[in-house]
């Protein structure tokens, strides 16, 4: 993703689906009855759908689940039913790759299209609900955005005279017709020579380039826009089809690219022709021969962003789009991927990384499905099998890890641990700040930055229509190279992935063939990583692991194997042993056929038992450039108070050859860490009725500590504001409209470190009147009845899940007294009549009234008070008088035959009985009802 423009069926289809889609009461109250639940905060965020569009995964793939989802859809979701409707495969399950795509479950996913008008999100909540849906995304686009540099000077280091670029390297001496612009190639090969500049701080490409400089048997595909393939310098670079097309354009489906710059771009920074006495190099770009085993690896275009448009922005393919451009280069012969775009992060917008990481990841399901094809199936035939003329067998997809400046934020598609993500450093090795960095990044490479100086950015090809499209409010012709429109530089983590891409290239180039897989390449290129270290990049300690391995270098990729693991470390000491961490240290151990002559790394694993199982390590440090018997340390972090811990290290050199562990074990001093006492209640909820939310955390440390609190993943609209006792923390969420589930981590830490972590989650929901669970039915009362009690507790769902406030009226105080009497209403008899009873129930803001029919009657009256329905059908409802629990029911005919004897149930409150009548003949019968107190008959009439 570069700065100035982030950016992120030969056989029939096997089926396309066409068809046509085609009691109580709310009222407002001013009453109010405030609890901490019923205070507001952000609403649920509007996902940014593509219109008209969902994908879903089946269960089965088969003509009945499809009619199923058709059906579900027609009958529950609004406007459907007059609008038209499309479901087809989103991926062409046919021929040579049929069974394997069978087997990466590629058959089973749809896209499903129709009316834009159609509400997205209701039509994924509904599919979700349905059993033959397994999983289902709507669609986001992923973007190219504008310039964040406005360049303080186009060109700072150039020459007075004739406003050439200073060199940056003397060139590369065995090239006889060398690239001009070579030696303005910081990243290739920085020799320090530029005020600024630091030495080293590039990709080493030309020791690299005397063991190989890229066999055009490698074909590298190109996922970005549209690479310009009548480009001088990338002409002979190009991927071609029997057909003479250069890849294909997966917006309208042809062989026909449009060119863009972004592709055009990164292109150039991996094959573009090298030695060959015009413009620049590329990294795989070969040594200037035509046709021979180092005339360089080919590039595929696969184009997923359309031709600029004058303001710098692109059409963006649809995810089916993209996801099937991953399965044609697999299937045309591709084994390596390059992808600078993916979903940006903007947290005005998404509020915390859990919110990104949950809405995106899971849009990105039909695009990582296609990922995986790619790297299980790129390089093999239909039955898995390595082709014979592939250089690999399986596929290797290399990520930008976005130019967003985020920190511990799972950037979508780059987290995904099945592909390489790429951090960007500038000429002097430090971190690009616009990087997205985070546990999921694995290496960095030079990216530039153009802020000050755009020599100090990455020097590549771009289309001849470049200088005219305006990025930002900077006109694209501010970053050509002085006097040429086909090469410009860029930044952006979109420059530094190629640079690893073509690397790779190098590397299968150089050891590709029958039997070379893409774990021998990842293990390479997560390897190749310079005795430098990181503290280079960045200082800061929150980006501790968060930087990838290291600085990648072409050269070391291309090393020989070592054969020898390195020394054992010798002693482990354990300094400073506190409450909740320690420090080890120990020494840089040497290896005799390592290139530095020193142990590469050392996998800490920390243990709970003095055996226990080595799983991954805690923490990997390199040696980088330090020599033998220099002391390394590392400060264990997060440990658990009063604890015994077992260590062991393992010094291992680039190709995973291993020492013997060593071992050492400690234990942690004691301490309590600061404690909320009144935690938010489990499933708490707030309502949208008030312009903040505001509770008091009440906080107590029991070694009487002072404690602070950091709370780095809260969504923007949430304050925290800790009082001066020290004792309190005030929580207070304002509302943005939106309703929906938020959380985020609270941690509150001693001052001797001590944490606890408290996991603060909520629920933004709109207030609702109550809600009424069931109907009340008729009540039936003696005169002299005892006061009946009917609990509401839990008969009405409110939408902040409180128990609601009742009231009472009733319109015939005579007959019945109704009362609330704590949460149940008391209805109390007093003479033969009928009244109806009102019951208000308030959730503090709205409410609801239900009606209930209360009908008092004699006590020596029959027991049977009601019978419904007349004429009956299948049942009998039977209103019985109060306090009866069970009743034998008899049926007889007119002429007194038994034709139903059963002992029924009364259930409780509404006093009704159910008979079974189902089986009985159309005609009038008597019903015999028995109790204790008495016999009672009706007669009564059945119907069909």
């Amino acid at each position: 993703m570069n700065k100035f423009s982030k950016i992120y069926r030969t056989a029939s289809i096997f089926f396309v689906y066409l068809f046509v889609l085609n009691s109580c009461s709310d009222e407002l109250v001013t009453d109010s009855r405030v609890s901490p639940t019923e205070q507001n905060v952000n609403k649920k965020m509007k996902m940014p759908w593509i219109p008209g569009e969902v994908y879903v995964k089946l269960a089965t793939p088969d003509t009945r689940a499809i009619q199923e989802v058709s059906s579900n859809l027609q009958s529950t979701v609004p406007m459907t039913r007059s609008s038209k409707m499309v479901m087809m495969p989103v991926f062409d399950v046919s021929g040579e790759y049929a069974d394997a795509m069978r087997r990466e479950g590629m058959d089973k996913w749809y896209k499903i299209n129709f009316d834009e008008h159609v509400d997205v999100q209701t039509v994924i909540d509904e599919l979700r609900n349905n059993k033959t849906v397994e999983f289902v995304q709507g669609g986001i686009a992923v973007v190219q955005h504008d310039v964040h540099y406005t360049p303080y000077a186009s060109h700072a280091y150039t020459t007075r005279a004739n406003n050439d670029v200073l060199d940056a390297n003397g060139g590369y001496a065995p090239f006889t017709s060398e690239d001009p612009f070579l030696r303005k190639q910081w990243h290739y090969q920085n020799d320090g020579i530029i005020y600024g500049f630091t030495k080293g701080a590039d990709i080493g490409l030309f020791s690299a380039w005397n063991q190989t400089k890229g066999n055009p048997k490698v074909v590298v595909a190109i996922i970005d826009s549209g690479i310009y393939a009548e480009h001088p310098d990338l002409k002979k670079a190009m991927w071609t089809d029997d057909q003479g097309h250069n890849g294909r354009n997966f917006l309208n489906n042809t062989g026909d690219i449009d060119p863009g710059f972004h592709g055009t771009h990164v292109g150039g920074t991996i094959g573009a022709r090298s030695n060959n006495g015009i413009g620049v190099a590329g990294i795989a770009g070969g040594d200037g021969t035509e046709g021979m085993e180092n005339s360089g690896v080919r590039l595929m275009s696969c184009e997923i962003f359309g031709a600029d448009r004058l303001d710098g922005s692109a059409q963006a393919a649809k995810p089916d789009q993209i996801a099937n451009a991953f399965v044609w280069a697999a299937k045309n012969g591709a084994v390596l991927a390059n992808c600078s775009w993916g979903y940006p992060y903007d947290k005005k917008k998404y509020g915390n990384a859990e919110d990104y990481k949950q809405q995106f990841a899971e849009s990105n399901e039909v695009i990582r499905v296609a990922m995986k094809f790619f790297i299980n199936n790129a390089g093999k035939d239909g039955a898995g099998r390595q082709k014979e003329d592939s250089m690999m067998d399986g596929g290797v997809i290399i990520f930008a890890s976005g130019n967003d400046n985020t920190r511990n934020v799972d950037i979508t598609p780059a987290y995904n641990s099945e592909v390489i993500a790429v951090g960007s450093f500038t000429p002097d090795f430090s971190l690009a700040e616009y990087t997205s960095t985070g546990d999921w990044v694995d290496v960095l490479a030079p990216g530039g930055i153009v802020e000050l100086d755009i020599t100090k950015g990455i020097l590549s090809t771009v289309p001849s229509t470049f200088g005219k499209i305006k990025l930002g409010d900077v006109y694209a012709s501010k970053y050509l190279y002085p006097n040429e429109s086909l090469y410009a530089f860029a930044n952006g983590t979109s420059m530094a992935a190629p640079h690893v891409t073509g690397i790779a290239a190098l590397i299968v180039s150089k050891f590709g063939g029958k039997g070379f897989t893409k774990d021998e390449l990842r293990k390479r290129l997560m390897a190749a990583i310079k005795p430098q270290s990181l503290e280079k990049a960045s200082s800061d300690v929150v980006l501790r692991g968060k930087m990838g391995v290291g600085f990648i270098d072409a050269s070391l990729a291309l090393n020989d194997p070592e054969k020898m693991a390195p020394a054992k470390v010798q002693e482990i000491e354990v300094k400073e042993v506190n409450y909740y961490d320690a420090t080890l240290r120990w020494s840089v151990t040497s290896d005799e056929d390592a290139v530095t002559k020193t142990a590469f790394a050392y996998d800490i694993y920390l243990l709970n038992e003095e055996n226990g199982t080595l799983a991954n390590p805690v923490a990997t440090v390199y040696s980088n450039e330090l020599s033998a018997g220099t002391k390394l340390s590392y400060k264990l972090v997060e440990l658990e108070s009063n604890k015994h811990y077992f260590v062991k290290i393992i010094a291992r050199d680039r190709f995973q050859n291993k020492a013997e562990a060593a071992k050492v074990d400690f234990k942690t001093k004691e301490n309590y860490a600061p404690k909320i006492t009144n935690p938010l209640e489990p499933d708490f909820k707030i309502l949208d009725t008030k312009p903040f939310f505001r509770y008091v955390f009440k906080v107590v440390d029991k070694d009487g500590h002072s404690w602070k609190y950091i709370a780095d993943n809260k969504p923007e609209n949430v304050t925290l504001v800790q009082n001066e006792r020290k004792d309190e923390l005030e929580f207070t969420v304002l509302v943005n409209g939106k309703v929906g589930k938020q959380s985020f981590d609270l941690v509150l830490v001693d001052e001797l470190q001590g944490k606890h972590v408290e996991k603060i989650s909520y629920e933004i929901v709109e207030s609702m009147a109550p809600k009424q669970k069931s109907e009340f039915a008729d009540i039936i009362l003696g005169e002299n009845d005892k006061p009946m009690r009917i609990e509401l507790e839990h008969l009405f769902q409110t939408s902040s899940g409180i128990e609601p406030i009742y009231e009472v009226t009733i319109d015939n105080g005579e007959c019945v007294i109704a009362d609330i009497v704590g949460d149940a209403l008391v209805l109390t008899p007093k003479k033969e009549g009928v009244a109806t009873v009102l019951l208000t129930s308030i959730d503090g803001y709205k409410k609801t009234v239900s009606t209930i029919r209360v009908k008092i009657i004699k006590n020596n009256s029959s027991d049977i008070q009601a019978l419904y329905p007349l004429p009956a059908h299948s049942c009998l409802k039977i209103g019985l008088k109060r306090g009866l629990k069970e009743v034998n029911v008899m049926v007889t005919s007119m002429r007194g035959e038994v034709l139903k004897d059963e002992k029924l149930l009364v259930k409780q409150y509404t006093y009704t009985a159910t008979l079974s009548v189902n089986r009985l003949v159309p005609g009038v019968y008597n019903l015999i009802v028995k109790t204790d107190r008495n016999t009672s008959k009706i007669t009564f009439i059945k119907n069909w």
